[in-house]
């Protein structure tokens, strides 16, 4: 049911949501939803996900055709700005990094927070002190910049790679040292598509190593799922930690505050979008004071459910 989910079926929900006075924000996933659900007035707005970037990108187009102003998407950012242009829309804005919970991970320390929380201190102060890197979060960096990378080549070079789901595990040095790159390119050969033919594993590997040795470190090529996923594997590991990555990742979006949210980009850029709507779309308590001359009408919280919908993979 979820995969016959089109834009026209989640813009029909959203006028719907539209008629009962208040404004909209579409987020793409359930994932996104339970980062920033409390974050989202709900005295002033419906918070929805539209499971998958095809169909929120399809149900804002149809809004701006019917010039609907009261309707906003945030989105991954994913590959905009390296391989694709921005939509082209007032309604529509990016997460800092590649999504959202690569977002939600790089500003303040949610991360160490969530990891105390699950790991034996003792152990994971002593790890990180022995390690090259400059803080936790760095050993997960360079896992996932090498996933990044294989998502990239497959993207620029057309070769069929498979990077979704990647098992994070069979390439994450423990000691915070480089990614294991050729049994990179194994697995992602390996667990490719069978509709087309396999690519030859020395030239995937060879041309992995350059796009890796240049964009080495850089976060804006990690996703969150693999930033997730490694974490955990160091936390298990080394860190005395029994919790799953799916844990990990629940753990991460539930501490998400909002001190942390006031530091990202989108933020400022929903908040501008609202100001102009005269929406309060952010709804930081004690923190974020309304702007002045704009209502926000108190009311009891509602978890609405857009219809469900096809999640898009990268």
């Amino acid at each position: 049911m979820f995969d016959q989910l089109t834009g026209d079926d989640l813009y029909a929900e959203i006028l719907l949501l539209l008629d009962q006075g208040k404004a909209v924000v579409v987020v793409e996933g359930p994932d996104d939803l339970d980062a920033l659900d409390s974050h989202i007035d709900d005295g002033a707005c419906y918070a929805i996900p539209g499971y998958g970037k095809t169909s929120v990108i399809d149900a804002i187009r149809l809004a701006d055709a019917d010039d609907a102003r009261q309707v906003i998407a945030i989105l991954d950012r994913d590959w905009t700005g390296i391989l694709d242009d921005p939509i082209d829309s007032e309604n529509v804005v990016y997460t800092d990094w590649y999504d959202l919970d690569a977002t939600i991970l790089r500003v303040g320390d949610n991360y160490l927070r969530v990891a105390a929380s699950f790991c034996d201190p003792v152990s994971m102060k002593r790890h990180i002190a022995r390690s090259v890197l400059d803080n936790a979060l760095d050993f997960a960096v360079r896992p996932a910049v090498a996933v990044g990378a294989i998502r990239l080549v497959a993207r620029e070079q057309s070769m069929n790679l498979r990077a979704r789901d990647f098992p994070m595990g069979e390439i994450v040095d423990l000691d915070g040292g480089q990614p294991d790159l050729r049994k990179t390119a194994v697995i992602a050969v390996a667990s490719a598509s069978n509709a087309r033919p396999k690519e030859h594993l020395d030239v995937v590997a060879d041309v992995l190593a350059t796009t890796y040795s240049r964009i080495e470190m850089n976060y804006r090529y990690c996703s969150g799922h693999d930033l997730l996923s490694a974490l955990s594997v160091v936390m298990r590991k080394r860190w005395r930690s029994s919790a799953s990555a799916g844990t990990v990742a629940k753990a991460v979006r539930a501490a998400f505050s909002c001190v942390e949210l006031m530091q990202t980009t989108f933020f400022a850029e929903v908040k501008a979008w609202g100001e102009s709507r005269s929406v309060n779309v952010w709804n930081c308590r004690g923190i974020l004071a309304p702007t002045p001359g704009i209502v926000s009408v108190p009311a009891p919280r509602v978890r609405t459910t857009a219809p469900l919908g096809q999640a898009t993979s990268s």
